[in-house]
């Protein structure tokens, strides 16, 4: 089989594809792409088995027959990430072997039987939502740095995506802090169904997701599908029971603190850099009119500020995680901070909307002892 292609849309699919691909495999098939012609059209496929992603490209090949392989991917995309846009690739392939040729250069690859590779079967997929790829992308980044890293907990190691009648509702939570995004879909699917897509698929998605169309969830077996123009994935579904995240968003929160988002984070940056590398933690004292941050490090270090803001309730005083704080404020879209609270030993709540999309978001920090 040989074909020739340009060099552009080639490495476009292959810059879109090859996250998936893990840089060590016990499977040496799994380090490879599977490449199949029909007419001038080609398809890339990679998958670690835990997902799969396939792209399609048009009228793009000019090719001898039809046909498949699966080349090594990683050093077919590090030749290609070299060359020129508009280079003009020469692909013969015979036998367990391929050459790429670019002018007068010739590369070498070995090549693995296309009928080995290992696709994923969801032949009885049903389709649960239809959303546009820019809602859904906002409403993942609003609760993507709450999912855990590798907790005992495997169910935390991944975000719930729950449909129930007309609404999408996205939740991540690691224990400590909790995400929520919730919007009303178009078309609806009347059956609750609650999926846990890994931390990981969920990463490669945000990669992939842009601000154009829509993209329609399917559900497999145990598997997620999602189809987007012309790129399509299959996610392999964490198995458990995800923890009942109702009951952890606070309800009667009396008072509200309002400050300037920016000078909030940027106060908490400062004094990030004296505070105990272990503990992470900054004591907040609330007043009328005025927050005060402080912190200190086992070096007898001290940091100590003071920012503008407004509050309707009793002067206290309570304490979180640095990182916590500072991921929840910097996913709200708002120059304005609203954060509800009760007291010094309540959970802070950051509940806002993003205009425009209809999304409603709820944040939840859990409060610390210092």
């Amino acid at each position: 089989m040989n074909f020739t292609i340009d060099r552009t849309p080639l490495f476009n699919a292959l810059k879109a594809i090859i996250g998936v691909v893990e840089r060590k495999n016990t499977q040496p098939i799994l380090s490879n792409i599977l490449l199949v012609i029909q007419g001038s059209n080609l398809s890339l496929t990679a998958t670690n088995i835990e997902m799969e992603v396939t792209i399609q490209l048009q009228e793009v090949v000019q090719a001898s027959r039809d046909g498949s392989v699966t080349l090594p991917a990683r050093k077919i995309y590090d030749l290609i990430s070299t060359l020129a846009d508009g280079t003009r690739l020469q692909f013969d392939i015979e036998a367990h072997q391929a050459v790429m040729k670019v002018g007068r250069s010739r590369y070498k690859l070995s090549a693995l039987d296309a009928a080995d590779f290992p696709l994923i079967d969801v032949s009885a997929q049903e389709t649960t939502a239809v959303i546009a790829q820019s809602v859904l992308a906002k409403m993942m980044k609003q609760v993507e740095f709450a999912m855990a890293q590798q907790d005992v907990r495997y169910y935390l190691n991944g975000m719930l995506v729950e449909m129930d009648g007309d609404q999408l509702t996205l939740v991540a939570t690691d224990g400590h802090r909790l995400a929520k995004a919730s919007t009303t879909l178009a078309q609806s699917q009347t059956e609750k169904t609650q999926l846990i897509v890994p931390r990981r698929s969920v990463n490669e998605l945000l990669k992939t997701l842009n601000d154009n169309g829509d993209v329609t969830l399917g559900l497999a077996k145990n598997y997620l599908t999602l189809n987007l123009d012309n790129l399509s994935m299959k996610v392999k579904l964490i198995e458990g029971k995800f923890p009942e995240y109702q009951r952890v968003i606070p309800v009667n929160m009396p008072y509200m603190l309002a400050v300037d988002k920016a000078e909030l984070l940027t106060a908490l940056s400062r004094v990030s850099i004296l505070a105990n590398d272990k503990l992470r933690g900054v004591r907040m004292s609330v007043s009328s009119d005025s927050i005060e941050l402080t912190t200190n490090n086992p070096e007898q270090d001290e940091a100590d500020e003071f920012i503008e803001a407004s509050f309707n309730g009793d002067a206290f005083v309570t304490g979180y995680n640095l990182r916590y704080l500072q991921e929840a404020l910097g996913a709200i879209p708002h120059e304005n901070a609203f954060l509800a609270l009760r007291d010094g030993s309540a959970a802070c709540l950051a509940a806002y909307g993003i205009e425009n999309d209809s999304i409603q978001v709820s944040q939840v920090i859990m409060p610390m002892r210092l």
